[in-house]
């Protein structure tokens, strides 16, 4: 009786190596607000939606109409900012809606508390909410609560705005406050010349 030749097949076998994590595009936000610029968007930025395709390459940019041309930029799904325009396409302002977005200027950022009270000067109502700024300046922060007690330029109100978390932190090409009159930031009196004397017709006042 023969013995049958046993036949072993063996295979090789490769396995694929463990990819390292990536970071969710989501983290990836890095931009800056300054007072010159919002990330790459300037004064002199075409507010295209080309043009702001390729500013924000890597981002959602979504043209919108509400009811002027608007630009909303989103990363990972969350809304970053928004870009407001002109009817020239030049750009009005840029708000930032995300704690994502930093401010180099001041430590202003949406939803972290507000400690920077003695820096502004003033308060607009936009809308039912205030957007309060230091006068002069391109950066402005908007807040969700009513604007009571804080347009009427006395910088001793803003103090309530200590604690509070801005919903939007707020560049403009143009800075804020250049169309109103001067404040001597503390009573909401004018720092404007005061109007000369009337005419007396004693020149020695008796």
């Amino acid at each position: 009786m023969r013995a049958l030749p046993i036949l072993l097949v063996t295979g090789c076998w490769t396995t694929t190596p463990p990819q390292a994590p990536t970071t969710p595009a989501a983290s990836k936000a890095d931009i800056a607000i300054t007072e010159t610029g919002f990330g790459p968007v300037d004064a002199q930025s075409p507010a295209t939606l080309a043009n702001m395709r390729k500013l924000f390459a890597g981002y959602d940019v979504r043209p919108i109409n509400d009811p002027g041309l608007e630009y909303h930029v989103y990363l990972g799904g969350e809304q970053l900012f928004f870009i407001v325009t002109n009817e020239d396409l030049s750009i009005f302002n840029v708000h930032a809606t995300s704690g994502k977005i930093v401010t180099r200027e001041h430590p202003w950022r949406v939803g972290q508390p507000f400690q920077d009270s003695a820096v502004l000067t003033q308060c607009e109502c936009w809308g039912e909410n205030p957007t309060c700024f230091r006068r002069g300046e391109h950066v402005a922060v908007n807040f969700a609560r009513e604007c009571a007690g804080l347009t009427s330029n006395n910088r001793r109100a803003l103090k309530a705005l200590d604690g509070l978390a801005p919903q939007r932190v707020i560049w403009s090409p143009t800075a804020f406050g250049s169309d109103s009159p001067e404040f001597d930031g503390v009573d909401g009196t004018t720092t404007d010349a005061p109007p000369p004397p009337g005419d007396d017709d004693d020149d020695d006042g008796n």
